[in-house]
């Protein structure tokens, strides 16, 4: 079953926008590594069956309740927040040795915040996959109060912190693991568009 909601050869609108594809097993890798959430069991399932193939040990990193048909197949550590999940995943990294592949799925915020441990820890960008599944949502960081708002869907977007009405752009900040807000309306604060559900 094809997930429709899922990013995949989506050219970036600007240079800063991440790409994202159907997670593809590495033959080469001597380990590999799997960090998922819930919306991207499919995409783990696909892969983790490539691997299977392969011979090489795998294990999962997941965020939430152990799915069942994953544990009766690999190694799963489950964790209850993506601090206690990327804190996990960087200490195992960082005892890795070399041929590790690294293969993340999950909503496109999910997927920047468990990037970070994996990129301090010394992975290269070619050791890293990525496949954003689900939501479309984006998390903004306002530049104005540096608030981050989380599950954003429209566009423009009004800041709960300092009540600035953000254009949510398409740079995107991997330090931050989000989309850049920036006011709108900062000529003529009477000007105000009404917001558009854009990332659904």
């Amino acid at each position: 079953m094809t997930n429709p909601a899922v990013t995949v050869h989506r050219a970036p609108m600007v240079k800063s926008q991440p790409m994202y594809t159907p997670l593809s097993a590495d033959t080469a890798a001597r380990l590999h590594v799997l960090v998922a959430e819930p919306v991207g069991l499919e995409a783990v399932l696909r892969v983790l069956g490539e691997i299977e193939r392969s011979g090489a040990p795998a294990e999962v990193y997941w965020l939430g309740s152990a799915p069942t048909q994953l544990e009766a197949r690999v190694t799963v550590h489950a964790f209850n927040s993506v601090t206690r999940l990327g804190e996990a995943l960087r200490q195992r990294l960082a005892s890795a040795g070399m041929g590790l592949r690294l293969y993340l799925a999950g909503r496109e915020a999910f997927l920047w915040k468990v990037n970070l441990p994996a990129r301090e820890t010394g992975l290269r960008e070619d050791e890293i996959q990525r496949e954003a599944c689900g939501s479309r949502a984006r998390r903004v960081f306002c530049v104005h109060c540096r608030q981050v708002l989380e599950k954003v869907t429209t566009n423009p977007v009004v800041c709960p912190s300092c009540n600035v009405l953000l254009e949510v752009r398409d740079h995107f900040s991997r330090a931050l693991a989000a989309y850049i807000g920036v006011v709108i309306n900062a000529e003529d604060p009477l000007d105000a568009p009404d917001p558009k559900e854009e990332f659904v």
